[in-house]
């Protein structure tokens, strides 16, 4: 047991130290931020400086590929891809494979087809494989960039076509044949014979006639040189040469990459204009600043975010991380997050201006705002990281790079805005000189009669009103029904949402290319061609080639195919030309002979070589062609089906091969991937949320309004014309990360607000919309502002990036300022089974450590080593206890106020004189007001002892010559400025100037303002030396000593006496008034004793019987808590 206890002693000793430590480290920052900002700024400029020399030294390259960029890291068409490009030597990054189509210059009619044609379209072919042109001075070849030809088919049949009249020759179409060989045309000609009544026959008429192409471009240099010759021929085929009997169309990976580049350009030139919306909107917002202080500010504001970005591509660039083009859209989302935290720092600067001189130097005021909003930052910096940190773990290279450049810019933003814009504000925020206010006017403003509104701003009232509207019947009803109406339309949102994907999302919608990509998509709903790599059947074994040729049978025969007739598939070829022989060998020997004899030149669709004698095939290529489908979802469905037929069949090492399966990967496992990402991301923001509210309900309240405002979104977005693709994966966790900052502000300001026992359910979730109602308004707008150019770029994906903060701005800032501030009451209320009541003053949070005191700890260590370190001392004081509000431990940014209030007044405690505390007590002897003015002076000098906060400097008060005790009065200062006199008690709220203590935190803060701040209010009558602090009472007492009516100011239906002509100065006093006639009924008729009548009439005597000139004495300590209906 004493091993125990000494463990438990040493745990809470380190415990007390490790809390000191960190609350000297925090007051540190600040101490040096405050003090020496350009220190800071200068060292901040030091280390940016040679960070950014890396875009001076190499030149940034942007990556865009269309199709490996938006592939899926872990899916079967990665390794499909690689098995495919090692088939022709070519690795998996350089395989390329475009397109040209031939048309009719007349849209709405058909080529016809003629030798005359076809050999000029041939020349067209000649001229794109000996293409050149000019890359960075060298001359470029289409010719050395290309593999081989594989347009053998349009070939053979545009020689075959001059010899048609021969009887080997048969040239109908879909399955011609020559010489004993048949092929299938419809790889080339497509739209064959519409307007006659069989498709069958020989080809009078096409729509397309298409020349297919396979580069090799391994290297960044060669796709760059690759791209060259494909926009040379893109732009000869915008100019529709007259020259030619047909107009062509052409689509490619390295167009699309270079039109995905323009758009990339065109973002990066509107995020000026974004930037300068934004500028022109903080201009507005910081009306009360000067000029110079504006301009410093909002560089400041800007520029934190801005070398965030600029700082975490220098970091990716030093490290060889590549750039893609939809990194872009970073100093967009950077800048927006940046703003927001800017808005709250310099919305809790504002509030802290309204501190006394005293108090307002600047380390000190510094050290309260960070303490007050690091916990907001870091919940906004820690979500959002979170959040792109997952989505780091996208499939998609594209999106994974952009979520990892995301989440480091975050980081160093987060950093950058103490380490840039808070210097700043500590220099250059300045208000503009307002007009001195005269005393006659600030007495009669500060004397109105409603307690709030004399001590409310007109912004704060808004909030009230607001609150108020919220919490009553009719606007919890329309919060019903608006909360009804969002998830109605996002449930009907979410249904209709469709898994696709296309190129067509990644390019400006105003190219020409989106025309191709049209008439490329539309042949493929006839001709959707799968390649099948595979091993080939022993021919000596029967049972063997049965089962490859039932496996054939079952591919050729899916859903939609054209069967063996539209198949080439040079197994069945050999085999047909070892029957068409008569051979009686049943192996791969005669494959060499089979080769030289076929005049179409398709060798390179197997692979074999020569061991001694005997022929080996190692791989063949075929291809099952079927009818396609316009839909890019319904085409990856049937792909995937495909690859469950593969299964069966392993010993063939059968794989398949679409130059789309990547995307079609991508569409089929989005869901998946969405679902895992979601969890993911939900479980690390419950974690972040808890860290910061270590409890369970905030957390939990937190993370279910996160998931609300993302299935909104998603369901939004929906009706906005988005579909479910890889895109909205990462907008949907881009959301998640934005919309906890909305719900965990609120659940932790609600947390805090809870602790200080405000009273009513409308005064907590004012001071929550208080402190995060405008900062967050404004964050809201200016990333609005921002994004809003986002919106004429043309592209899809850029544009999906920006619906998703409008999106998410417009449904939480709904959602949030309705559902929010009602929801957490709700729920914490039920759980907690109190419905609104404010826990007991005593009670301290669950997760709040319990700091030994110093004298516990030398206990402690005397036990554990037998020496008495406590001496008696008279001149040691006890420790001083002191009331502090109970707020939340922060276990993650170490500087929890309570912790540290009560760290201060140990120290207090065991270094002050007792004499020092007790000078200002007087000789007993002394006559009353002598003794009553030390008495004061001396509970004076007992309450500066005592600081309100550990970081403010004591309340300065002073003694007037009647003996009054009178706090400094500003006209600068807030509607908050009496908290510093204000101490919470077991039996409410004490005035820390005349130690009076009422019920109700309003009721002591109206106090401190009419007896301590206004000077006394005399009667204008003449000869009459009457004075008051409060105005009303100025009225009465005219009215009852000099007989002057009552303003009609004043309601006197509810106040006046219907059994006399008394008014009382409020309802709960008229009670006690009509209550004494009462009883003097009662006492005629004799109905009640005479004393129980004297006692309660002693209790309720009427406040018109006590002399109104005598003023209440200042040192009264009145203990009992006051109803709210007897404060005026």
């Amino acid at each position: 047991m004493m091993v125990n206890k000494d463990g438990a002693g040493r745990d809470q000793d380190d415990s007390f130290l490790l809390s000191l430590l960190s609350f000297c480290e925090m007051n540190w920052i600040s101490y040096y931020l405050g003090n020496h900002p350009r220190r800071v700024l200068l060292t901040v400029f030091c280390v940016l400086i040679p960070l950014l020399s890396y875009f001076l030294i190499y030149p940034l390259e942007i990556e865009c590929d269309i199709r490996r960029g938006f592939a899926n890291k872990h899916g079967h068409a990665v390794e499909e891809l690689t098995k495919f490009s090692n088939f022709y030597n070519i690795s998996v990054g350089g395989l390329e494979i475009w397109g040209i189509l031939a048309r009719n210059k007349s849209t709405d009619k058909d080529l016809k087809i003629n030798l005359k044609l076809l050999n000029e379209i041939d020349e067209l072919h000649q001229y794109v494989w000996n293409y050149t042109t000019e890359y960075k001075g060298e001359t470029i070849r289409f010719k050395d960039l290309s593999s081989e030809d594989i347009n053998y088919v349009f070939n053979y049949y545009r020689r075959l076509l001059a010899i048609d009249w021969m009887p080997s020759v048969n040239l109908s179409y879909p399955l011609a044949s020559a010489f004993g060989h048949s092929f299938y045309l419809g790889s080339q000609f497509f739209g064959v014979n519409r307007g006659e009544e069989s498709k069958v026959g020989p080809i009078k008429t096409s729509q397309f006639v298409a020349l297919w192409y396979m580069s090799k471009a391994e290297t960044f240099e060669q796709k760059q040189k690759l791209q060259a010759v494909q926009l040379g021929i893109f732009k000869k085929s915008a100019e529709k040469p007259n020259d030619l009997l047909f107009d062509f169309e052409m689509f490619g990976d390295q167009v699309a990459n270079s039109e995905m580049l323009r758009g990339t350009l065109t973002t990066v030139k509107l995020f000026f204009i974004g930037g300068c919306l934004m500028v022109a909107f903080m201009a507005c917002t910081f009306t009360e600043l000067t000029v110079f202080s504006k301009i410093m500010l909002i560089i400041g504001a800007i520029g934190s975010p801005i070398a965030a970005t600029g700082a975490c591509f220098a970091i990716l660039g030093w490290v060889g991380h590549p750039f893609n083009s939809i990194m872009c859209i970073t100093p967009f989302l950077i800048l927006g997050i940046g703003v927001d935290d800017a808005f709250l720092l310099l919305n809790c600067w504002r509030r802290e201006e309204s501190k006394e001189k005293s108090a307002k130097e600047a380390q000190n005021q510094l050290a309260r705002v960070i303490r007050e909003i690091s916990p907001s930052m870091a919940i906004t910096s820690l979500t959002n990281t979170l959040a792109f940190g997952v989505g780091f773990l996208a499939p998609t290279p594209q999106m994974s790079s952009f979520c990892l450049g995301t989440a480091l810019a975050i980081v160093l933003d987060f950093l950058l805005e103490f380490l840039i814009f808070v210097p700043c504000m500590v220099l250059f925020y300045e208000k503009k000189p307002k007009s001195e206010v005269k005393n006659e006017k600030r007495i009669e403003a500060e004397n109105k009669v409603d307690l709030q509104e004399a001590s409310i701003s007109t912004a704060t009232f808004n909030w009230r009103s607001f609150t108020g509207w919220l919490l009553s019947v009719p606007g919890r009803f329309l919060v019903i029904l608006l909360y009804l109406s969002i998830f109605t339309a996002t449930y009907l949102g979410v249904t209709c949402m469709e898994s696709t994907f296309d190129p067509s999302k990644t390019f400006p919608s105003d190219s020409k290319l989106v025309d191709s990509l049209a008439s490329f998509t539309s042949i493929q709903e006839e001709y959707s061609p799968l390649n099948f790599l595979s091993n080939v059947p022993d021919l000596q074994n029967d049972t063997d080639v049965a089962i490859f040729e039932e496996m054939i049978h079952r591919l050729e025969n899916r859903e939609g195919c054209y069967g063996n007739t539209a198949s080439h598939n040079i197994y069945r070829d050999y085999k047909e030309y070892l029957n068409y022989t008569k051979s009686e060998e049943k192996n791969y020997n005669q494959l060499e002979k089979f080769l030289k004899g076929r005049v179409m030149d398709d060798g390179g669709t197997i692979k074999w070589h020569k061991e001694g004698n005997d022929t080996v095939i190692d791989l063949i290529n075929f291809v099952v062609v079927c009818q396609g489908r316009s839909s890019w979802s319904e085409r990856a469905v049937n792909v995937e089906k495909t690859r469950q037929i593969l299964v069966d069949y392993p010993q063939y090492n059968i794989t398949l091969f679409d130059y789309d399966g990547t995307i079609y990967d991508l569409i089929i496992t989005v869901k998946g991937e969405l679902v895992k990402s979601l969890a993911i991301t939900f479980t690390c923001m419950t974690i972040a949320c808890f860290v910061i509210m270590p409890s369970f309900v905030a957390p939990t309240i937190a993370s279910v309004a996160t998931v609300s405002i993302s299935f909104c979104l998603i369901g939004f977005l929906s009706i906005w014309g988005q579909n479910l693709d890889p895109v909205t994966m990462i907008d949907v966790i881009m959301a998640i990360g934005f919309s906890v900052d909305y719900s965990a502000h609120v659940c932790y300001h609600y947390y805090c607000a809870r602790e200080q026992n405000l009273g009513s359910k409308q005064e907590v979730i004012t001071q929550v919309l208080q402190a995060v109602g405008r900062p967050v308004i404004e964050a809201s707008l200016t990333t609005l502002l921002c994004m809003a150019p986002l919106f004429v770029v043309p592209v899809y994906m850029i544009q999906s990036f920006a619906k998703t903060p409008a999106g998410f701005r417009d449904t939480p800032t709904r959602l949030g300022y309705t559902q929010f501030p009602l929801q957490p009451h709700f729920r914490m209320s039920f759980l907690n089974n109190d419905f609104g009541s404010p826990p007991p003053a005593t009670s301290s949070p669950p997760s709040m450590p319990k700091i030994p005191t110093i004298q516990d700890m030398l206990n402690n260590i005397g036990a554990s080593t037998g020496v008495n370190l406590i001496q008696p001392n008279p001149y040691l004081q006890n420790q001083i206890p002191i009331n502090v509000p109970q707020l939340a431990f922060n276990p993650f940014l170490h500087m929890n106020p309570a912790i540290s209030q009560e760290i201060i007044q140990q120290f207090i405690a065991m270094s002050f004189n007792a004499q020092n505390v007790l000078t200002g007590m007087g000789n007993i002897g002394e006559d009353e007001a002598s003794c009553n003015l030390k008495m004061r002076r001396g509970d004076l000098l007992k309450m500066k002892s005592v600081s309100m906060e550990s970081t403010e400097d004591p309340p300065s008060i002073s003694i007037d010559p009647n003996g009054d005790m009178i706090v400094p009065n500003n006209d600068k200062e807030g509607w908050c400025r009496n908290k510093k006199y204000i101490e919470r008690t077991e039996n409410g709220y004490m005035c820390t100037v005349c130690r009076k203590v009422y019920g109700r935190y309003n009721s002591v803060s109206y106090h401190v303002t009419i007896y301590h701040r206004n000077p006394p209010i005399k009667c204008n009558m003449p000869n009459c030396q009457f004075t008051t602090r409060e105005a009303r009472y100025i009225h009465f007492h005219k009215y009852y000593r000099h007989g002057i009516p009552l303003p009609q100011s004043i309601d006197q239906g509810s106040r006046k006496c219907p059994h006399c002509r008394h008014v009382s100065k409020s309802p709960a006093m008229l009670e006690k008034h009509i209550r004494r006639h009462q009883l003097k009924d009662e006492i005629s008729n004799g109905s009640i004793d005479l004393s129980e009548a004297m006692r309660e009439r002693t209790s309720t005597i009427c406040d018109e019987t006590m002399d109104i000139e005598e003023q209440e004495p200042e040192t009264e300590f009145v203990m009992e808590t006051k109803p709210r209906s007897c404060t005026l």
